[in-house]
């Protein structure tokens, strides 16, 4: 025995461990598609830039982290109202909700 593996080189139209030929040149000869890749990255979410914690007193509270990019101040933070609930699926769901003002007169 020369060592050699008898089953190699493939030839074209013979089917080894369901691997044609063309299934090999096809997946390391050709460029990926752009249209493919887009909709695999388009499903991917970014990393949380916050969390929200339940407190003692039951409330919830919206808190941001070092990689949150807050670009105002405390007042306008004070007007948004951050909590949880549960779809119907039993699926946990962030909620907002940003008031233009704190007691609206209306």
């Amino acid at each position: 025995s020369s060592g050699i593996n008898a089953e190699w080189p493939l030839r074209p139209g013979e089917v080894r461990n369901g691997f044609s030929l063309t299934d090999i040149c096809c997946l390391l000869c050709c460029p990926p598609i752009p249209s493919r890749i887009a909709a695999k990255l388009a499903f991917v979410p970014p990393e949380a830039s916050y969390t929200i914690i339940r407190k003692e007193d039951d409330t919830e509270e919206l808190v941001f982290t070092e990689r949150a990019e807050w670009q105002f101040t405390d007042r306008e933070f004070k007007l948004i109202e951050a909590f949880t609930t549960k779809s119907s699926q039993g699926s946990k769901i962030a909620c907002m909700m940003v008031r233009p003002v704190r007691n609206p007169l209306f």
